[in-house]
């Protein structure tokens, strides 16, 4: 299937093109010698992104299987799926709680520093460092989770860039490689008649 943004199961990202797949129930009807085969009753339809097709066809029988869009199943529309969340926006987002609970720790070590009775020279040495920490934690690490996202998610694009000019290159030699050595598709042979 081309055309349209589809979001599949598995997939980070919304795809222009998919692999579908549809099982029904099948007629055999034999008429002039040829059996035909018609669907009737449509059981599942499935939609995969190209990478999972080949995942399917190259590794079947590994773990639970290749994920996959069920689109329809049993005579019932199955809705489609939402867009894929960035994973880099999901993984900002785990940062930053990540960050929240190690904060909380230290704030909990500093008030225990405090109930120790160490001279206070040494106290205030010990929590000024654990508040650069924290300083680092907050404004620091979270800039720094954000560049790196951005680098990330332009890595992506060039590489889906790179893969799809790779995928273009390779058709067109498969295909030049096709036509220097054989016929030419749809070509008409020559006759041998001697009329001409």
């Amino acid at each position: 299937m081309t055309g349209g943004r589809a979001s599949l199961y598995g997939s980070d990202f919304q795809h222009n093109a998919t692999i579908r797949l549809r099982i029904a129930r099948s007629e055999l009807h034999r008429s002039l010698y040829h059996d035909r085969p018609h669907a009737r009753g449509q059981l599942i339809e499935i939609d995969m992104s190209e990478a999972q097709w080949a995942t399917l066809i190259s590794s079947p029988n590994v773990g639970d299987g290749t994920q996959c869009t069920i689109r329809y199943i049993g005579g019932e529309i199955i809705p489609a799926l939402p867009d894929p969340e960035a994973r880099t926006k999901q993984s900002a987002e785990e940062f930053k709680e990540a960050s929240k609970r190690t904060v909380g720790r230290i704030k909990t070590v500093q008030e225990r520093i405090d109930s120790m009775n160490l001279p206070k020279g040494k106290t205030a040495e010990i929590k000024d460092a654990l508040d650069m920490v924290i300083q680092d934690l907050t404004a620091n690490y979270p800039f720094l989770a954000k560049s790196f996202a951005e680098y990330t998610e332009e890595v992506v694009e060039k590489a889906k860039q790179e893969i799809h000019g790779y995928m273009q290159n390779v058709i067109n030699r498969a295909g030049i490689t096709a036509l220097q050595s054989g016929p030419l598709p749809l070509q008409i042979e020559a006759s041998n008649d001697d009329d001409g």
